[in-house]
């Protein structure tokens, strides 16, 4: 899945995550990209097993 589904998927809007990709990949900072999406997933993933464990 590419760097913009993924923001996508996270609720940024497709221009933005284009626009976003961008900038990193210019600046060559894909790395921080990927530091940062993965760490939202996580938190993401983390509090829907959170919810999920609290209402049954």
């Amino acid at each position: 899945m590419s760097y913009e589904q993924r923001l996508e998927r996270m609720g940024y809007d497709p221009e933005c995550a284009r626009r976003i990709v961008a900038v990193y990949r210019n600046a060559g900072n894909t790395d921080c990209l990927e530091e940062y999406i993965s760490y939202k997933e996580a938190v993401s993933k983390s509090i829907s097993e959170h919810v999920t464990e609290v209402l049954g």
